[in-house]
């Protein structure tokens, strides 16, 4: 009797124990999107929101962020367009990142001497980082 009770039991404890262990989801997105000013310029340049293929957030820190950083500068250098501050802003949730997106564009149209352009996604997107 207790040779038939042993695998049942067993069977159980292991189905407990695998609904009581946190759930990670390691296959959640990361979004980003870039900004690029200049003193000299007048133009502040923003990128689309953006999935990350290679993003990982962890405690709210983006890995490799300046990766992402110096991919934005290297695609302004190529256009002669040097010393600029590129900004990388991430989230996992792509709404809320959409709306500071429209939050910091809209404070950048509130003033009369700057002015915003959208970079073509097919000009630019954030590529894989390796590690």
């Amino acid at each position: 009797m207790l040779k038939k009770l042993f695998p049942i039991a067993l069977l159980l404890i292991i189905l407990c124990c695998s609904f009581s262990f946190p759930k990670f989801n390691r296959d959640k997105n990361v979004y980003a999107f870039g900004v690029s000013t200049s003193f000299t310029d007048s133009v502040i340049y923003f990128t689309n929101v953006q999935v990350l293929d290679s993003g990982v957030v962890k405690n709210k820190i983006l890995n490799n962020r300046s990766a992402y950083s110096y991919q934005l500068k290297d695609y302004f250098d190529a256009k002669n367009m040097s010393n600029r501050v590129n900004l990388i802003y991430y989230s996992n949730d792509k709404e809320e990142l959409e709306k500071k997106m429209n939050k910091i564009s809209a404070k950048y149209l509130k003033e009369k001497h700057m002015s915003y352009q959208v970079i073509d996604p097919k000009d630019f997107s954030f590529k894989k980082v390796s590690k």
